[in-house]
């Protein structure tokens, strides 16, 4: 994870660094990491099973109940053997005669975030609604009998959030949220998800 986390700290850090509220007082800035787990929908559910990754994240409170985010992720898929890669789906650069057997993807997302403040769930339960767009790295892994074929690219594209916070006095807080995804591929989109624990702080320098 180091060169995703990397690209988000350099950034990140200007921004956390220059934010301030109005009144010449700092603001406040939440960071923090998980663990997610997440695969593919639509004719790639054949080729890629449901794997795990990484998150690293920081959000900025902006104004009422919204609060700005950026977050890089690293999702790891094993090959599934119920089917082929050449079909209608999405071109990913497979071969005739590939089978699947890694695909790593690498996201870097921005992301706007409405906390429903006015609908707590319990004394600590805050749930929240986002969406964004982000840059998709794809490193694919094809066996054929020739050998590998390997295939890494970038696409753009776009994602939806929802998850549930739990906050505690201290600043910390843990959050289950659930990510769609949709990026440019050839021939088709690729629409993939993920699920995430996240734990992070909330910073007031």
């Amino acid at each position: 994870m180091s060169r995703f986390a990397v690209v988000l700290l350099a950034c990140v850090l200007p921004l956390a660094a220059g934010q301030v509220a109005r009144g010449g007082e700092r603001a406040s800035f939440d960071v923090g990491g998980g663990l997610l787990m997440g695969g593919y929908l639509g004719d790639l559910q054949d080729n890629w099973s449901p794997g795990m990754g990484g998150s690293l994240f920081i959000q900025v409170p902006w104004c009422c109940d919204t609060e700005g985010r950026l977050r890089a992720s690293m999702l790891w898929n094993d090959g599934a053997t119920r089917g082929g890669v050449v079909g209608d789906g999405p071109d990913l650069g497979a071969l005739e005669g590939d089978t699947p057997r890694s695909f790593r993807r690498t996201s870097y997302e921005a992301t706007l975030l409405w906390r429903a403040e006015c609908c707590p769930i319990g004394d600590a339960g805050v749930p929240y609604l986002g969406a964004g767009i982000a840059a998709y790295e794809r490193d694919i892994v094809y066996d054929n009998p020739s050998g590998r074929n390997e295939v890494g690219a970038w696409s753009w594209g776009g994602h939806g959030v929802a998850g549930l916070r739990l906050y505690r006095t201290s600043g910390l807080f843990v959050a289950l949220e659930g990510t769609l995804h949709a990026f440019d591929t050839p021939k088709k989109w690729t629409v993939g998800y993920d699920a995430a624990l996240l734990v992070g702080v909330r910073l007031a320098p």
